[in-house]
């Protein structure tokens, strides 16, 4: 399943919706989506089993699971030295050449393209009831971008979200 991810997409233009950002609405098919899930379950089972990280002392409703490097509040390492100690997960080759995907997709230079290496990603799963206030992710070192893919089914006002099947 993962040469999906290399196949070449049609080029459209991606919605911009701030400086920077870039929306590209249906980019992976529910195929697509719906094997991300999967992955993601098998990443919850552990090592390093899904949490939700405290920030100030304050536990997040959004629960996680870091792949490459263990995200806590203002630091990384290689243990999730505030859930079981264990090593974390490494960062599959497929999510990052899905991560240079996303750049070509979006218009960045291909020399840049071909150089986009991350080390981490930091998986999130937004249950009913979860908030995400705003907020910016300023505090990390590198100036790489970074990449953001929500999966799921769109939730209309008033509903209940409903999962990937």
């Amino acid at each position: 399943m993962t040469a999906l991810f290399d196949l070449p997409k049609a080029p459209r233009d991606p919605v911009s919706p701030a400086p920077g950002a870039h929306l590209l609405p249906g980019w992976l098919t529910p195929a697509q989506q719906a094997w991300l899930v999967g992955q993601f379950r098998t990443w919850a089972a552990g090592p390093v089993p899904i949490r939700a990280p405290s920030v100030r002392g304050h536990r997040m409703s959004v629960q996680s699971v870091c792949l490459g490097w263990h995200w806590q509040p203002y630091r990384y390492s290689r243990h999730a030295d505030d859930v079981n100690g264990a090593a974390v997960l490494p960062l599959p080759d497929w999510l990052v050449r899905l991560g240079r995907r996303a750049l070509h997709d979006t218009g960045h230079p291909a020399d840049h393209v071909a150089r986009y290496t991350p080390d981490a990603a930091l998986v999130n799963f937004y249950d009913t009831g979860t908030r995400l206030g705003m907020h910016q992710d300023h505090d990390e070192a590198s100036r790489a971008p970074g990449s953001n893919n929500r999966t799921g089914r769109h939730t209309p006002p008033g509903r209940s979200p409903s999962p990937v099947s």
